[in-house]
Protein backbone atom coordinates (compact mmCIF):
# COMPACT_ATOMS: atom_id res chain seq x y z
CA UNK A 1 0.00 0.00 0.00
CA UNK A 2 2.89 2.39 0.64
CA UNK A 3 3.90 2.14 -3.01
CA UNK A 4 0.34 2.66 -4.18
CA UNK A 5 -0.14 5.72 -2.00
CA UNK A 6 3.13 7.17 -3.22
CA UNK A 7 2.21 6.62 -6.86
CA UNK A 8 -1.22 8.19 -6.45
CA UNK A 9 0.16 11.01 -4.35
CA UNK A 10 2.79 11.87 -6.96
CA UNK A 11 0.16 12.13 -9.67
CA UNK A 12 -2.09 14.41 -7.67
CA UNK A 13 0.83 16.75 -6.95
CA UNK A 14 2.33 16.68 -10.45
CA UNK A 15 -0.92 16.79 -12.41
CA UNK A 16 -3.60 18.91 -10.75
CA UNK A 17 -7.00 18.57 -12.35
CA UNK A 18 -8.20 21.39 -14.56
CA UNK A 19 -10.56 21.87 -17.48
CA UNK A 20 -9.87 19.88 -20.63
CA UNK A 21 -7.70 21.76 -23.10
CA UNK A 22 -9.59 20.99 -26.31
CA UNK A 23 -7.57 23.50 -28.28
CA UNK A 24 -5.17 26.11 -26.94
CA UNK A 25 -2.70 28.64 -28.21
CA UNK A 26 0.02 26.19 -27.14
CA UNK A 27 -1.27 23.42 -29.38
CA UNK A 28 -1.52 25.85 -32.31
CA UNK A 29 2.09 27.03 -32.04
CA UNK A 30 3.97 26.32 -35.25
CA UNK A 31 7.53 27.08 -34.17
CA UNK A 32 9.58 27.50 -30.97
CA UNK A 33 10.30 30.82 -29.33
CA UNK A 34 13.68 32.40 -29.87
CA UNK A 35 16.35 32.93 -27.25
CA UNK A 36 18.10 30.78 -24.67
CA UNK A 37 16.63 27.34 -24.07
CA UNK A 38 14.69 27.20 -20.80
CA UNK A 39 12.42 24.58 -19.27
CA UNK A 40 9.89 26.45 -17.15
CA UNK A 41 7.60 25.03 -14.48
CA UNK A 42 6.77 21.38 -13.83
CA UNK A 43 6.47 18.48 -16.24
CA UNK A 44 2.66 18.72 -16.09
CA UNK A 45 2.43 22.46 -15.62
CA UNK A 46 4.92 24.40 -17.69
CA UNK A 47 6.41 25.38 -21.04
CA UNK A 48 9.73 25.47 -22.88
CA UNK A 49 11.59 28.36 -24.51
CA UNK A 50 14.16 27.93 -27.26
CA UNK A 51 13.11 24.37 -28.08
CA UNK A 52 14.59 22.43 -31.00
CA UNK A 53 12.99 19.94 -33.41
CA UNK A 54 14.26 16.41 -33.84
CA UNK A 55 16.37 16.04 -37.00
CA UNK A 56 14.24 15.02 -39.96
CA UNK A 57 16.84 12.90 -41.76
CA UNK A 58 19.05 10.77 -39.56
CA UNK A 59 19.99 7.11 -39.70
CA UNK A 60 18.36 5.12 -36.92
CA UNK A 61 15.84 7.82 -35.99
CA UNK A 62 12.27 8.36 -37.19
CA UNK A 63 9.35 10.43 -35.93
CA UNK A 64 6.12 8.46 -36.29
CA UNK A 65 3.78 11.46 -36.53
CA UNK A 66 5.70 14.68 -37.23
CA UNK A 67 2.54 16.30 -38.59
CA UNK A 68 1.21 16.42 -35.02
CA UNK A 69 3.88 18.99 -34.20
CA UNK A 70 5.03 17.22 -31.05
CA UNK A 71 8.62 16.51 -32.10
CA UNK A 72 10.21 19.42 -30.22
CA UNK A 73 12.14 19.54 -26.98
CA UNK A 74 14.75 21.24 -24.88
CA UNK A 75 18.16 20.77 -26.58
CA UNK A 76 19.04 18.27 -23.83
CA UNK A 77 16.14 16.07 -24.85
CA UNK A 78 16.88 16.28 -28.58
CA UNK A 79 20.52 15.43 -27.86
CA UNK A 80 19.51 12.52 -25.64
CA UNK A 81 17.26 10.99 -28.31
CA UNK A 82 19.75 11.40 -31.16
CA UNK A 83 22.58 10.10 -28.97
CA UNK A 84 20.55 7.03 -28.01
CA UNK A 85 19.80 6.33 -31.67
CA UNK A 86 23.51 6.56 -32.51
CA UNK A 87 24.51 4.24 -29.65
CA UNK A 88 21.94 1.67 -30.74
CA UNK A 89 23.18 1.80 -34.30
CA UNK A 90 26.80 1.37 -33.19
CA UNK A 91 25.78 -1.81 -31.34
CA UNK A 92 23.73 -3.15 -34.28
CA UNK A 93 20.55 -2.76 -32.21
CA UNK A 94 18.64 -0.73 -34.80
CA UNK A 95 17.31 2.69 -33.95
CA UNK A 96 14.47 4.62 -32.33
CA UNK A 97 10.98 5.55 -33.48
CA UNK A 98 9.72 8.55 -31.52
CA UNK A 99 6.16 9.25 -30.53
CA UNK A 100 5.40 12.52 -28.76
CA UNK A 101 8.00 14.84 -27.29
CA UNK A 102 6.62 18.36 -26.75
CA UNK A 103 4.87 21.03 -28.77
CA UNK A 104 7.08 23.81 -30.20
CA UNK A 105 6.68 25.86 -27.03
CA UNK A 106 5.56 23.09 -24.72
CA UNK A 107 2.48 23.77 -22.65
CA UNK A 108 -0.59 21.52 -22.28
CA UNK A 109 -1.58 19.25 -25.13
CA UNK A 110 -5.30 18.89 -25.98
CA UNK A 111 -5.06 15.11 -25.77
CA UNK A 112 -2.73 12.23 -24.99
CA UNK A 113 -0.82 13.59 -22.02
CA UNK A 114 -0.82 15.48 -18.76
CA UNK A 115 2.95 15.93 -18.91
CA UNK A 116 5.27 16.59 -21.91
CA UNK A 117 4.97 20.33 -21.22
CA UNK A 118 8.55 21.44 -20.49
CA UNK A 119 10.41 19.81 -23.37
CA UNK A 120 11.89 17.13 -21.10
CA UNK A 121 9.59 14.14 -21.82
CA UNK A 122 9.75 11.75 -24.77
CA UNK A 123 7.74 8.69 -25.79
CA UNK A 124 10.00 6.20 -27.57
CA UNK A 125 8.83 2.99 -29.21
CA UNK A 126 10.24 -0.34 -28.07
CA UNK A 127 10.28 -1.72 -31.61
CA UNK A 128 12.53 -0.54 -34.44
CA UNK A 129 11.10 -1.90 -37.73
CA UNK A 130 13.96 -0.78 -39.95
CA UNK A 131 17.53 -1.83 -40.80
CA UNK A 132 20.13 -2.15 -38.05
CA UNK A 133 21.96 0.85 -39.41
CA UNK A 134 19.92 3.02 -41.74
CA UNK A 135 16.75 5.00 -42.33
CA UNK A 136 13.19 3.86 -42.50
CA UNK A 137 11.61 3.79 -45.94
CA UNK A 138 8.84 6.34 -46.52
CA UNK A 139 6.37 3.50 -46.96
CA UNK A 140 7.34 2.10 -43.57
CA UNK A 141 6.91 5.51 -41.95
CA UNK A 142 3.37 5.83 -43.29
CA UNK A 143 2.50 2.35 -42.09
CA UNK A 144 3.84 3.16 -38.64
CA UNK A 145 1.73 6.29 -38.41
CA UNK A 146 -1.37 4.29 -39.31
CA UNK A 147 -0.78 1.21 -37.16
CA UNK A 148 1.05 2.63 -34.20
CA UNK A 149 3.64 0.73 -32.14
CA UNK A 150 3.35 -2.96 -31.33
CA UNK A 151 2.98 -3.82 -27.63
CA UNK A 152 5.59 -6.02 -25.99
CA UNK A 153 3.23 -7.01 -23.15
CA UNK A 154 -0.55 -7.42 -23.03
CA UNK A 155 -3.24 -7.31 -20.34
CA UNK A 156 -3.02 -5.72 -16.90
CA UNK A 157 -0.66 -8.43 -15.70
CA UNK A 158 1.77 -7.76 -18.53
CA UNK A 159 2.01 -11.09 -20.30
CA UNK A 160 4.92 -10.96 -22.74
CA UNK A 161 4.32 -10.94 -26.48
CA UNK A 162 6.80 -12.27 -29.09
CA UNK A 163 7.97 -8.67 -29.52
CA UNK A 164 9.59 -8.76 -26.07
CA UNK A 165 13.06 -9.69 -27.27
CA UNK A 166 16.45 -9.43 -25.47
CA UNK A 167 16.93 -6.12 -27.33
CA UNK A 168 14.37 -4.48 -25.01
CA UNK A 169 16.55 -4.92 -21.94
CA UNK A 170 19.63 -3.62 -23.76
CA UNK A 171 17.66 -0.62 -25.07
CA UNK A 172 16.35 0.38 -21.64
CA UNK A 173 19.70 -0.12 -19.93
CA UNK A 174 21.40 2.10 -22.51
CA UNK A 175 18.79 4.80 -21.90
CA UNK A 176 19.31 4.74 -18.11
CA UNK A 177 23.06 5.22 -18.50
CA UNK A 178 22.61 8.84 -19.57
CA UNK A 179 23.01 10.98 -16.44
CA UNK A 180 20.37 13.41 -17.71
CA UNK A 181 17.65 10.75 -17.38
CA UNK A 182 15.57 11.10 -14.22
CA UNK A 183 12.98 8.37 -14.84
CA UNK A 184 11.79 5.93 -17.47
CA UNK A 185 8.17 4.79 -17.28
CA UNK A 186 7.21 1.29 -18.47
CA UNK A 187 4.31 -1.09 -17.94
CA UNK A 188 4.59 -2.84 -14.54
CA UNK A 189 4.85 -6.19 -16.32
CA UNK A 190 7.97 -5.01 -18.14
CA UNK A 191 9.58 -3.85 -14.89
CA UNK A 192 8.76 -7.20 -13.29
CA UNK A 193 10.43 -9.12 -16.10
CA UNK A 194 13.54 -6.92 -15.94
CA UNK A 195 13.79 -7.53 -12.19
CA UNK A 196 13.40 -11.28 -12.60
CA UNK A 197 16.12 -11.48 -15.24
CA UNK A 198 18.63 -9.22 -13.50
CA UNK A 199 20.72 -10.59 -10.60
CA UNK A 200 20.17 -8.61 -7.37
CA UNK A 201 23.76 -7.38 -7.36
CA UNK A 202 23.32 -5.85 -10.84
CA UNK A 203 19.93 -4.15 -10.41
CA UNK A 204 21.21 -0.62 -9.77
CA UNK A 205 20.16 0.64 -13.20
CA UNK A 206 16.60 -0.55 -12.59
CA UNK A 207 16.06 2.26 -10.07
CA UNK A 208 15.26 4.65 -12.93
CA UNK A 209 12.78 2.20 -14.50
CA UNK A 210 9.40 3.07 -12.94
CA UNK A 211 6.12 1.17 -13.36
CA UNK A 212 3.17 3.15 -14.73
CA UNK A 213 -0.16 2.55 -16.44
CA UNK A 214 -0.11 1.95 -20.18
CA UNK A 215 3.38 1.96 -21.70
CA UNK A 216 2.94 -1.46 -23.28
CA UNK A 217 4.32 -0.38 -26.66
CA UNK A 218 6.53 2.57 -25.75
CA UNK A 219 8.61 3.82 -22.86
CA UNK A 220 8.47 7.36 -21.52
CA UNK A 221 11.79 9.04 -20.81
CA UNK A 222 11.88 12.02 -18.45
CA UNK A 223 14.99 14.15 -18.04
CA UNK A 224 16.19 16.10 -15.02
CA UNK A 225 15.79 19.87 -15.02
CA UNK A 226 18.63 21.27 -17.17
CA UNK A 227 21.38 23.41 -15.72
CA UNK A 228 20.47 27.05 -16.24
CA UNK A 229 16.71 26.44 -16.17
CA UNK A 230 16.19 28.09 -12.80
CA UNK A 231 12.39 28.10 -13.13
CA UNK A 232 12.18 24.36 -13.86
CA UNK A 233 10.44 22.39 -11.09
CA UNK A 234 12.01 18.94 -10.54
CA UNK A 235 10.09 15.84 -9.62
CA UNK A 236 10.73 14.33 -6.19
CA UNK A 237 13.84 12.17 -5.85
CA UNK A 238 13.59 8.46 -6.52
CA UNK A 239 13.33 6.19 -3.50
CA UNK A 240 16.42 4.08 -2.75
CA UNK A 241 16.84 0.61 -4.21
CA UNK A 242 15.95 -0.93 -7.59
CA UNK A 243 12.18 -0.73 -6.99
CA UNK A 244 11.53 -4.40 -7.66
CA UNK A 245 8.76 -4.74 -5.06
CA UNK A 246 5.79 -4.56 -7.45
CA UNK A 247 3.17 -6.10 -5.18
CA UNK A 248 0.91 -3.02 -5.34
CA UNK A 249 0.55 -3.45 -9.09
CA UNK A 250 -0.39 -7.13 -9.06
CA UNK A 251 -1.92 -8.17 -5.73
CA UNK A 252 -5.64 -8.97 -6.10
CA UNK A 253 -6.53 -7.46 -2.72
CA UNK A 254 -5.21 -4.07 -3.86
CA UNK A 255 -7.27 -3.86 -7.04
CA UNK A 256 -9.59 -1.17 -5.63
CA UNK A 257 -6.62 1.04 -4.76
CA UNK A 258 -5.22 0.60 -8.26
CA UNK A 259 -8.54 1.55 -9.85
CA UNK A 260 -8.61 4.75 -7.79
CA UNK A 261 -5.11 5.62 -8.90
CA UNK A 262 -5.85 4.90 -12.56
CA UNK A 263 -8.99 7.06 -12.48
CA UNK A 264 -7.02 10.03 -11.12
CA UNK A 265 -4.33 9.46 -13.72
CA UNK A 266 -6.80 9.47 -16.61
CA UNK A 267 -8.51 12.63 -15.40
CA UNK A 268 -5.24 14.50 -15.77
CA UNK A 269 -4.81 13.67 -19.47
CA UNK A 270 -5.54 16.62 -21.74
CA UNK A 271 -6.06 19.06 -18.87
CA UNK A 272 -5.25 22.77 -19.00
CA UNK A 273 -3.42 23.87 -15.83
CA UNK A 274 -2.66 27.44 -14.89
CA UNK A 275 0.92 27.89 -16.08
CA UNK A 276 3.77 29.80 -14.42
CA UNK A 277 3.81 33.53 -15.07
CA UNK A 278 7.08 33.22 -17.01
CA UNK A 279 5.26 31.17 -19.67
CA UNK A 280 3.24 34.24 -20.66
CA UNK A 281 6.29 35.71 -22.39
CA UNK A 282 6.54 32.81 -24.83
CA UNK A 283 2.87 31.86 -25.18
CA UNK A 284 1.83 32.07 -28.84
CA UNK A 285 -0.60 34.84 -29.73
CA UNK A 286 -4.18 33.71 -29.71
CA UNK A 287 -5.99 33.69 -33.02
Amino acid sequence: MKLGAAVIGWFVVASPLYAVAEDTSWSRAEKPSTGVAQSIGGYSRGCVAGAEPLPANMNGLASANPEKGRHFGHPNLVNFVTNLAQRLSQRSLGGIVTGDLSQPRGGPTPNGHASHQTGLDADLWFIWPGPKNGRLKNRTRKQLAQRGPKPIVEGDRGKKTPEFTPRIRKLLKLATEDSRVARIFVHPGIKRDLCRRTPPAKRGWLRKIRPWWGHRAHFHVRLHCPKGSKLCVPQSKLPPGPGCDLSWWFRADLQKSRKTGRAKYRKGIGTAPALPEACQTIEPKRR
